[in-house]
């Protein structure tokens, strides 16, 4: 008799431990990698498009707008149209996974793009900050 009730409290405590364990703790490790996962996608997509930004922005410095101030031609239109092409350069270049991650947040790219190029851009004419010894 006592072992039976004892076989009865281990199934009985066994249940409550398998119940536990698949309502509370495996959808809660599964959570945890999921936002993990989207936490990393995002860093790989942030950091694709800083990237694809600077080198976009540094490469047309180097061609257009060194020439268009070469040629004595840098004014508002140009500025607006270099700018422009470096959106295109920067929408063009990016990974597939990038895009793909950006279509379905449904993030508009060609503003994403604008706003890190005009980000980089401004931090570039930032002065470089240096320390004072005392």
């Amino acid at each position: 008799m006592s072992e039976t009730i004892i076989n009865a409290l281990v199934e009985l405590t066994m249940s409550v431990v398998f119940l536990l364990i698949s309502t509370v703790v495996i959808p809660t490790v599964f959570a945890w990698l999921k936002s993990k996962t989207e936490n990393e996608k995002m860093k790989a997509v942030i950091g694709d498009i800083e990237k694809t930004a600077q080198t976009s922005v540094d490469m047309i410095e180097q061609t257009m707008v060194k020439q268009f101030k070469a040629d004595g031609e840098w004014d508002i239109k140009t500025q607006k149209q270099v700018l422009e092409a470096a959106v295109s350069e920067v929408v063009e270049n990016l990974t597939a996974s990038t895009v793909k991650y950006l279509q379905s947040e449904n993030t508009n790219i060609r503003d994403i793009a604008t706003r890190y190029i005009e980000s980089y851009i401004a931090s570039k004419k930032l002065p470089e900050l240096t320390l004072i010894e005392e």
